[in-house]
């Protein structure tokens, strides 16, 4: 059998169909907001502004606060259970109230005297609270959470807000990205959603109660100064606070670092991929600038590469794993796996 070719092959046009929807270098995979969402993503966006170094942003409220329920007796109630739950664990129940005192320490909540719960007028409203567990955690083993969604009288809190738009980035195109070029760079901001301050008329609706573990005395009144996760429209707030540092911090400075900052979170995470350990220095070096300008920061950059001389080798490092985007990533080896739950 004989086979004649009459004029020879271009594999061109084969590979760039082959590589159709696989190529994801300029991919916009973020999902269309509707009318409604656009309306509140503009709102929120519109009425961010800097304070130092940090961005405030006031809650987007879709009914009047002073329309919520006094729930302070719940939120006793509700404090008396947890303070029996952490005193029968001991290290559950130290773990706890150092995070509460750390709170203060860092600015992200404040003690509240008499006479200022005396004297303010506006709507008041006070966040039960409980400890969640996370054993695989070195750093929080266990961790304070805020019900936002706690319902009194038939009314929660985030029944208040707007729904708010779903801002992150598409998961898919970012994990893809990230191990699109050789060195892959990873980095997670520091409890990020503290790092966006609100006004204090909605500090004053994110009250809590506690006193040390101390059942023989009233709780003090403390108030929360920064985002709290679990509030319905803290994600769509903090991802704005994000994305406004790029925008109108950096962008005409650092334009490869913003794009990266735009484009390439998800969450509180940072993941990206260049060409060599050169740009990847840059890189890291610029995200850390343009953070700063947010009042944003990263707790450790992580890389598959050597990008310090005082860091060991990714196969000198004691742990070569860590949790990115949902799976879970050997740096040593450069692999991604599934975690099993």
């Amino acid at each position: 059998m004989h086979v004649m070719v009459d004029k020879s092959v271009n594999l061109d046009d084969f590979w760039t169909v082959e590589s159709m929807g696989v190529d994801v270098g300029n991919c916009d995979c973020k999902a269309k907001l509707s009318v409604v969402e656009n309306m509140e993503a503009k709102l929120i966006e519109e009425s961010s502004s800097k304070v130092s170094n940090q961005w405030l942003i006031p809650l987007p409220w879709a009914k009047d606060p002073m329309h919520l329920p006094n729930n302070k007796v719940q939120a006793t109630k509700m404090l008396n259970g947890l303070e029996r739950r952490l005193k029968k664990n001991e290290e559950h129940g130290a773990a706890y109230q150092r995070q509460m005192e750390e709170m203060v320490e860092k600015g992200f909540a404040r003690k509240l005297e008499e006479t200022e719960i005396k004297q303010y007028q506006g709507p008041v409203h006070y966040l039960p609270h409980h400890a969640v567990v996370r054993a695989e955690s070195k750093s929080t083993p266990v961790r304070i959470v805020f019900n936002s969604a706690n319902k009194c009288n038939g009314e929660a809190i985030n029944d208040y807000w707007m729904k708010c738009p779903d801002l992150l980035n598409n998961l898919n195109g970012v994990l893809m990205r990230f191990r699109e070029r050789e060195v892959a760079v990873c980095g997670d901001i520091s409890k990020m959603y503290h790092k966006v301050l609100i006004p204090e008329v909605d500090q004053h609706i994110h009250r809590y109660l506690w006193r040390d573990l101390d059942v023989n005395r009233p709780p003090d009144t403390y108030i929360m100064q920064v985002l709290t996760f679990g509030d319905k429209p803290a994600a769509a707030m903090a991802q704005t606070a994000l994305k406004l540092t790029a925008k109108r911090e950096s962008e005409e400075m650092y334009p490869k670092a913003a794009q990266v900052l735009k484009n390439d979170t998800y969450m509180d995470d940072i993941c990206a991929s260049v060409n060599n350990v050169k740009e990847a220095k840059a890189l890291t070096e610029d995200l850390d600038i343009i953070l700063s300008k947010g009042g944003f920061s990263i707790k450790e950059w992580i890389s598959n590469k050597l990008l310090k001389c005082d860091v060991k080798d990714a196969d000198d490092r004691e742990e070569n794993e860590q949790k990115v985007l949902g799976v879970r990533w050997n740096y040593a080896d450069d692999t991604l796996s599934l975690i099993h739950i």
